[in-house]
């Protein structure tokens, strides 16, 4: 028997073809929470954490993370939702 799901279209995210520090694929929209070195201090284990979305650059032709501005190291990041499902991860960061 046929069978068809309603889709949202802005809830469809890219595929980076990225994976997390746990094998979690990445698409555009997923928040992703990591270890947060914008203020130039390296403090290793208790370096702060902060997590936000990440989103297509076409400037640079690359994904990026919204407040870092640059294509980021996936593999020191990790999917904790999206932005679809889960906004309320992005109104309390760290």
């Amino acid at each position: 028997m046929p069978f068809a799901y309603r889709v949202r279209p802005e809830t469809v995210g890219q595929y980076t073809g990225l994976k997390d520090k746990n094998g979690t694929e990445i698409y555009e929209g997923d928040i992703v929470h990591y270890k947060d070195y914008s203020n130039g201090v390296y403090l290793s284990d208790q370096q702060p954490m902060t997590r936000d979305v990440v989103k297509w650059n076409p400037d640079t032709g690359g994904y990026i993370v919204r407040s870092m501005g640059f294509t980021f190291k996936a593999k020191t990041y990790e999917v904790i939702g999206n932005i679809h499902q889960n906004p309320e991860l992005l109104e309390a960061k760290g």
